[in-house]
């Protein structure tokens, strides 16, 4: 079908090329550049022509800027019919009386030759219409259609016989008339792309989700292919063609698979394929859309074959049950002789659908089958200790520039570079530069970041296949950064439990049945209640939380050039494996987990990410952060040694003390030494102190008044 006000628009005889193809597009019509001299669609773009047809005037440009392409007019795609007239006297009825009483467009071929040439008309049909004659085919032949597989050469392009094109009749492209449409078979086989409207009503129309896990296969066969190196363009439109078929037989909603595929190709397409080229975000989306279009003209006639396919793997999906037939099936519910009873009375319809009210078995629980999760995912802190569980829920909360988004990133750092994917949802920035900038600052190689980081910015509120796309990834980690905007966002009351529990129903219990462990960054609140400090908003926050909340009290600011630093505390520990690496504090369920410090003062020194873990106090209540490392707590010792004996204590810079310690006699690291100043500091046995050139220095703090330093609370 045609897209609403497709025409032909006027063109001069003197135009150019480019300027010719611009107006095209701009009048409807998906359009291809071919090499002079041909009527070759795939001339210069390649076998895979249907796929990269285009209206966007930045790739238009691209193709025709400094070039002598000729235009070739996509039709299908653009929702057209065309009639290449060839002998206009042996033109049957029905098209003579088109022709004469509509007024469609008409491109002369041959000025020598009156009548032949290119009649268009709009496909408003509902089904496709391929390049067949039908009744229409005459004896002797008048010429050919076309439809779904076809294009036609316009003007200003030279002609290469010898003719010459030119519009003798411009405008709006009519409908083709019924007892003309009537005369014309449908595409027999999958020609050609769908146009637009096609492509929207088909993504409307497939939502049944009879095996949706059969789209992780896809996703995951695709990730593959691109990691290894595969043709970006044509591994995606392979994996998308089998997609949609699958989605046209039912199997999952089609717009979840175009969602889900969408993230690998794109971070293939924008990092580097295997030609070398990198696109931008905007080609990347042109070209998918492209992918999209053809494999959807595909969909329907491969639908059985998929079906068959699918069910072959995961078996064929189970059978509505029968309605009850009388007043006792109603009254005794669903069960039928030989089913495990399990007490559903949902009513018809749900005998095979979990009520989630059945008894969970024991058995596998009491034999010990069932692993208990152990904080495996994210940061690790110097000692190696994790923080978060995987399939599980976790807040890290704090006050504003208190390293939230930096404990957030250090875990999606640890991730990305283990080789598992990261989601980052992020609620507060709408685009990914702040957070790429800090990934790469962490050393993650750009590679990485393009293939395993999804990040996305959501302006709108999330659809359940939205999100199931983003879980089919088979992420290991997923960050909701900014959780108060996005419960904001899906309407949720940040005060009331409903709201929290509905916005943890949609953004989290997705991801956390697929195996990933979330972390969602959420704010203190400005007044302290109590003893405690939990999230802003509903208790229910921390209540429903299965993993950890974690929650970070700044004691030295974070920024470009400066040395930031924040005391790392765990309020709550659902599965209990977190507290017995941590140091109690006075505060009763408040354990001191360690202190995370963000060293971006050295511009010579790329920046630092650590988690120290705390340093058992003697009297049990610690407070202070070491790494663990013998290394680093003996040369804590020769460092402050050191800083004693300099005037006043101090030093200007980390620089300035790696060079006095190694003139003491002392060989060492420098990330050795940086290590032990930063361990003296959260001892309390050295201070920071402001530098030259807005270096940080450091200055001793004498044993006595290191001993005085007030218990971490």
């Amino acid at each position: 079908m045609t897209a609403p006000g497709l025409r032909i628009p006027e063109i001069d005889d003197n135009a150019t090329t480019l300027d010719a193809a611009l107006a095209y597009a701009d009048a409807g019509w998906y359009v291809l550049p071919v090499a002079a001299g041909t009527k070759n669609p795939g001339s210069v773009v390649g076998t895979q022509w249907p796929a990269k047809s285009s209206r966007d005037p930045e790739q238009i440009i691209a193709w025709w800027a400094g070039t002598d392409h000729g235009i070739a007019l996509h039709v299908g795609r653009s929702g057209a019919i065309v009639f290449d007239v060839d002998h206009y006297e042996h033109v049957p009825d029905e098209l003579l009386v088109a022709i004469e009483t509509t007024d469609c467009p008409h491109q002369s071929t041959r000025p020598d030759e009156p009548g032949r040439g290119h009649y268009v008309f709009a496909n408003h049909l509902g089904r496709r219409v391929g390049n067949g004659l039908g009744a229409l085919k005459t004896s002797p032949a008048w010429g050919e259609i076309r439809g779904a597989g076809g294009v036609i050469i316009a003007a200003p392009t030279p002609h290469p016989g010898g003719g010459r094109y030119h519009w003798e009749r411009t405008g709006t492209v009519p409908p083709i008339p019924d007892y003309l449409a009537d005369a014309l078979p449908g595409a027999r086989a999958p020609e050609d792309t769908a146009s637009d409207i096609e492509v929207a009503q088909f993504l409307d129309a497939h939502t049944a989700s009879a095996r949706p896990e059969a789209l992780r296969g896809l996703v995951t066969a695709l990730t593959a292919k691109l990691r290894a190196g595969a043709s970006c363009h044509m591994s995606t439109l392979g994996v998308l063609v089998d997609a949609m078929a699958e989605a046209a037989a039912g199997m999952y909603p089609a717009r979840d698979a175009v969602r889900a595929l969408w993230a690998p190709f794109a971070a293939t397409a924008t990092s580097g394929t295997s030609t070398g080229r990198a696109l931008t975000y905007a080609e990347a989306r042109r070209e998918y859309a492209g992918i999209v279009a053809w494999a959807v003209g595909q969909a329907e006639e491969l639908a059985d074959e998929a079906r068959e396919r699918v069910e072959a793997v995961f078996g064929p999906p189970l059978p509505p049950p029968e309605p009850p037939a009388d007043w006792c099936d109603r009254a005794v519910g669903e069960w039928r002789p030989g089913e495990e009873a399990t007490g559903n009375t949902g009513g018809a319809g749900q005998r095979d659908e979990a009520t989630t009210w059945e008894a969970i078995p024991l058995g596998p629980y009491l034999r010990g089958e069932v692993t208990v999760p152990q904080p495996s995912v994210g940061l690790a802190r110097s000692d190696g200790q994790r923080l978060l569980y995987p399939g599980r829920e976790h807040a890290v909360l704090g006050e504003t520039e208190s390293g939230k988004t930096w404990f957030a990133l250090g875990c999606a750092a640890a991730e990305l570079v283990a080789g598992n994917d990261v989601v980052y949802i992020h609620f507060e920035e709408s685009d990914p530069y702040s957070t790429v900038e800090r990934l790469q600052l962490l050393g993650v190689g750009g590679a990485i970041i393009a293939e395993r980081l999804h990040f996305v910015a959501p302006t709108r509120p999330a659809r359940p296949g939205w999100v199931a796309g983003l879980a089919a990834l088979s992420p290991t980690l997923v960050i909701l950064d900014g959780v108060n905007e996005a419960m904001a966002l899906h309407g949720a009351d940040i005060l009331a439990a409903e709201g929290v529990a509905a916005f943890r129903r949609a953004l989290v219990v997705p991801f956390t049945r697929a195996g990933a462990a979330v972390l969602g960054c959420d704010h203190l609140p400005m007044v302290r209640v109590g003893s405690r400090r939990d999230a802003y908003g509903s208790v229910h926050k921390g209540n429903a939380l299965d993993g950890a909340r974690i929650v970070l009290e700044n004691a030295a600011p974070f920024g470009r050039g400066m040395r930031g630093r924040s005391n790392v505390f765990v309020t709550k520990d659902r599965p209990g494996h977190l507290r017995s690496h941590g140091e109690p504090t006075k505060v009763a369920g408040k354990c001191f987990f360690g202190t995370l410090v963000v060293d971006a003062s050295d511009p010579f020194n790329p920046l630092e990410l650590v988690l120290y873990a705390p340093n058992p106090s003697t009297e049990g209540g610690g407070g202070a952060a070491a790494d663990g490392s013998d290394a680093v707590m003996a040369m804590a010792e020769t460092v402050h040694a050191v800083l004693c004996g300099q005037p006043n204590g101090e030093v200007g810079s980390a620089r300035d003390l790696v060079a006095r310690v190694r003139a003491a006699g002392h060989p060492c690291r420098d990330s050795v030494v940086r290590d032990a100043a930063a361990f003296l500091v959260a001892t309390g046995r050295a201070v920071e102190v402001p530098g030259k050139h807005r270096a940080v220095g450091y200055r001793a703090v004498s044993s006595a008044a290191a001993g005085s330093r007030e218990e971490v609370s």
